[in-house]
């Protein structure tokens, strides 16, 4: 059964002791098998130079870091070129893993996935869901200018070899939008007169997710030997991912707004030593958890 054993955190930047706070957290998840060998962390210092403590650790070459990969993929949250209305922060993503042992072997660079609505034709995934909606075109209008410029999650195929059979890993991390940021107080920020979602946090956004071309493409690519994992800060708590139209059938570990989940249609499928580490940087623990598939 392939298996693979993550940790993930918002960390709020990478001053302080927050590269300890991760090593240790790492260290203690490995005192049993299997070992963590993937690390995604949101809101990670954008500057290179000097190395945030974080980036310190993951590019050490010791202790648990030992064999992971330098350096780590270091993409922004957002991209202000293209995103001008945007008004979240704009940190960046931390992502290391180590490829031996057998280990998660990089198939691409990590890069954000497009919510960019496109008529087409054919229009793509989150125009159709944008189109669908029983509102009026003001507001499918306003819920486009969100998907512009909103962060979007960030994508990093992996194969990993497990009982002779190369498995794919569709591997995201995201950041998700704050409702707060784009919606307010209320609807009628973005022209909405009255919310038309029923469901928690910046709801549209999660159905941008899960309608883009990308995450439909890596959903339906899916065999019984691969695996989709969200590993992140989704601003939503672990009651909210039991909406029925936030990743239905995935299987999810979860503390405050911190989330790893998983799908697979292989029926091995589970989450197994979901724990998560308090650190002094609040408000966010980092969560370990070994998915299995």
């Amino acid at each position: 059964m392939p298996s693979l054993r993550i940790a993930t955190w918002n960390s709020g930047g990478e001053a302080g002791g927050r590269g300890a706070q991760l090593l240790g957290a790492v260290n203690f998840a490995n005192g049993t098998a299997p070992p963590v060998k993937l690390v995604a962390i949101q809101e990670a210092k954008v500057s290179l130079v000097p190395a945030g403590s974080i980036r310190a650790q993951l590019t050490s070459g010791a202790g648990p870091f030992v064999n992971f990969v330098v350096p780590p993929d270091h993409p922004r949250e957002l991209n202000p070129p293209t995103q001008p209305l945007a008004v979240g922060k704009n940190k960046s993503y931390l992502i290391g893993w180590d490829p031996v042992g057998p280990g998660p072997v990089s198939a691409a660079a990590a890069a954000r996935i497009s919510l960019v609505p496109n008529a087409g034709p054919p229009a793509n995934g989150v125009e159709t869901y944008i189109n669908g909606l029983p509102i009026g075109v003001p507001s499918k209008n306003a819920l486009r200018l969100a998907a512009r410029n909103i962060r979007a999650p960030v994508r990093k195929p992996f194969t990993l070899a497990a009982g002779g059979v190369a498995c794919n890993i569709f591997f995201y991390t995201w950041h998700a939008e704050l409702q707060a940021n784009w919606l307010g107080a209320t609807w009628a920020t973005v022209g909405l007169l009255a919310n038309p979602f029923n469901g928690p946090g910046m709801f549209p956004a999660f159905q941008f997710f899960q309608n883009s071309n990308q995450f439909m493409a890596d959903m339906a690519a899916l065999t019984v030997n691969d695996v989709i994992i969200i590993a992140g800060d989704l601003n939503i708590t672990g009651a909210d991912l039991g909406h029925p139209a936030i990743f239905p059938n995935f299987v999810a570990t979860s503390n405050n707004l911190s989330h790893v989940l998983a799908f697979s249609p292989s029926g091995a499928l589970a989450i197994a030593q979901g724990w998560h580490h308090v650190t002094p940087y609040p408000p966010h623990s980092i969560i370990t958890a070994e998915v299995q598939w």
